[in-house]
């Protein structure tokens, strides 16, 4: 049976008028077929101009169908809550007449008989009613149908008139492409290879489905790190301190790397945040969609270089025990880093990662040549998360020059020395000039304070090199300096907003902390290296935070020009071909509501946001005259401007 018999037969004869009228919409995908030219241009034209009027039909009747199934759902649920009232007050009846019969029964006898009799009564007094309530729920109940009968034909009308529509106006352009894409990448790019085109050309699905093997390891590289943890904790404040071994070096050598490390499963825990809002990080960072990792794989990493540190940490307490010298222990784990970064093996890919590794390497490669290459969004991004580990580049450049210069490599015994400036003596565990009182390794101020702007100086050539490509003064040149905005916008991805006021506070505050570095040391004399250890991890805390928003207002972007996937492009758009492309939107017998109602919107938005600089700049002038009013008082201008 076809549809528009279907629907003949079962709809409400009452409600006839508020179905969709399919024969109508057939109809008029018909006589356009009838009049469709056979001119491939004027074919499209006509298409278009038909499509419009046809959908614009079917909105009408989408809307119809809505306020007539909103009017019966509400009429529904008023019908409903009446029944329940007249139920609930008709079960009450019932009770209080049993319990009142019991109550006047006095024997066992006498309460059987009365119970006797006042079922009777009950039945025969409340007969009509409880027939009356099983008719009106069953009638009640037959509306339901007939209106969940009336909701399941409209939307199987809709679908079959849009199917329909695609079968008579040959709708496949999407089909159409794919299988042109397949066919040019497979014989022209493959060469005629059709398993390694389909394998260039798989699309990931789009919900990523963790492995249990990751999850597993992940658990367990985690669980192991906080149990080594506890052991280092315990052990620190257990064991004896040797009398000629400095206070501070240890934690230098072992500092930098775990601060990285943190950072990276702070990464991982972003990418998850990112996933759970909507934020298309993938696209933001312009990463391979089929072949990247995975918020998990990147905290897995994290969390077995942190169990790898506290194997270091713990040898380097325990060193006099196993019998290998102390400071073997940091030189082996950064050589176990470096080895991983480096390592050019592909397989096992679930373990080595290379090209995930080889990508971040060339966007720090980037980082580091900032000027001489085109800046990226990842390489800002890169180059602000360097800013938040400039303690970790100094505990690096303390690595090496402590591993290059302060230790005695002959017979292996790793052990540390220093030169007296008087005698020229080696003393063993000595890592202070004695002379002078000073560490050799942090006492190159010169070096250190290269070192500590690095990351300033690389953020700020970045921004340099985009205004030099872009010709843009904003937002390149503004970047390049320090700033603020107290205003949030109006589209927030991460829901309540008190969320962003609390990521304001705290970024405030922490921004602070290298106060702390300062007036702590100062005021209590306390050790540079403590405050640093309390103060680093804060700056690495406060750059987490701050990536949920970085990555929220580019995604709100990519929302903004509707951009869901890289933009690829071998050869650039030309800026009078998207003007032409433009104007044919804005003919008059093109589509019309597209083009012309993107620039309308786009007129909008520039007039609202100049009306609201104008706004700006007149309560600046009128705080500025708040302050400087020679002849009057400050308080009834304060009010008239408050107003």
């Amino acid at each position: 049976m076809k549809f528009g018999e279907q629907l003949s037969s079962h709809l409400t004869p009452e409600w006839r008028k508020q179905y969709i009228c399919y024969e109508e919409l057939k109809s008029m995908l018909y006589e356009m077929m009838t009049a469709l030219p056979t001119e491939t241009e004027d074919r499209e034209q006509y298409i278009s101009q038909m499509d419009e009027k046809f959908f614009a039909e079917c909105e009408r009747e989408l809307t119809k169908i809505n306020l007539f199934y909103s009017q019966k759902i509400a009429e529904a649920q008023g019908k409903f809550h009446e029944l329940n009232a007249e139920l609930l007050a008709f079960k009450e009846a019932l009770e209080n007449r049993e319990t009142q019969s019991v109550a006047d029964s006095t024997t066992l006898r006498q309460r059987f008989k009365r119970h006797n009799v006042s079922a009777r009564n009950i039945t025969r007094e409340h007969a009509k009613t409880a027939q009356q309530l099983k008719l009106a729920f069953s009638e009640f109940y037959l509306s339901l149908v007939l209106l969940q009968n009336y909701q399941q034909l409209n939307a199987t009308g809709f679908r079959k008139i849009l199917k329909k529509h695609d079968k008579l106006i040959e709708n496949e352009r999407v089909e159409t492409l794919i299988n042109s894409v397949e066919r040019d990448v497979i014989n022209d790019l493959e060469g005629g290879n059709r398993q390694a085109g389909m394998k260039r050309l798989k699309v990931p699905p789009l919900s990523e489905k963790q492995h249990a093997t990751t999850t597993f390891t992940l658990g367990l590289f985690l669980g192991a790190f906080v149990v080594l943890g506890i052991a280092i904790i315990i052990s620190w404040f257990a064991s004896e301190s040797r009398p000629t071994e400095p206070k501070w070096v240890a934690v230098r050598l072992f500092r930098g790397p775990l601060l990285l490390f943190v950072a990276i499963w702070l990464c991982g825990l972003n990418m998850w945040g990112w996933a759970e809002a909507g934020v298309n990080h993938v696209l933001i960072f312009e990463v391979d969609p089929r072949n990247h990792l995975t918020y998990q794989s990147v905290m897995q990493i994290a969390s077995f270089m942190c169990m790898l540190w506290s194997l270091g940490v713990l040898g380097y307490l325990y060193c006099h025990l196993i019998h290998l010298p102390p400071f073997l222990f940091p030189l082996l784990l950064m050589i176990i880093c470096v080895i991983y970064i480096f390592n050019p093996l592909k397989k096992p890919n679930s373990i080595f990662q290379r090209n995930s590794r080889f990508w971040i390497l060339k966007h720090c490669f980037n980082c580091f040549t900032a000027p001489l290459h085109f800046v990226t969004f990842i390489d800002f991004w890169l180059g602000d998360q360097m800013n938040s580990l400039v303690t970790s580049f100094l505990d690096f450049q303390y690595f090496i020059c402590f591993y290059t210069t302060e230790v005695d490599y002959s017979d292996w015994s790793f052990s540390a020395r220093t030169v007296n400036m008087t005698t020229s003596e080696s003393i063993p565990w000595g890592y202070v000039d004695i002379s002078t009182g000073r560490d050799m390794c942090t006492s190159s101020s010169g070096i250190r304070v290269l070192v500590s702007i690095f990351p300033a100086t690389v953020r700020f050539m970045q921004c340099l090199r985009r205004f030099r490509d872009t010709g843009h003064a904003h937002p390149h040149l503004i970047n390049a300096a320090p700033k603020d905005s107290p205003f949030l916008r109006e589209e927030m991805i991460y829901g309540s907003k008190w969320y962003y006021y609390g990521a304001i506070v705290e970024d405030f505050i922490l921004r602070l902390s290298w106060v702390l570095n300062i007036s702590l040391g100062e005021a209590w004399t306390m050790e540079s290296d403590l405050l640093t250890c309390i103060t680093a991890p804060l700056e690495v805390f406060r750059r987490f935070i701050w990536n949920y928003f970085r990555l929220e207002n580019e995604h709100i972007n990519n929302c903004g020009q509707f951009r869901a996937v890289r933009d690829i492009s071998v050869k650039p758009i030309k800026k009078g071909d998207l003007e032409s492309l433009l104007l044919k939107m804005d003919e008059e017998n093109g589509v019309s509501h597209r083009g012309h109602d993107l620039r309308i919107r786009v007129k909008k938005q520039k007039k609202s946001s100049k009306n609201r600089r104008q706004i700006l700049r007149r309560a600046r002038f009128a705080r500025i005259a708040i302050g400087f009013h020679p002849n009057s008082s400050s308080s009834p201008i304060l009010a008239e401007t408050r107003h």
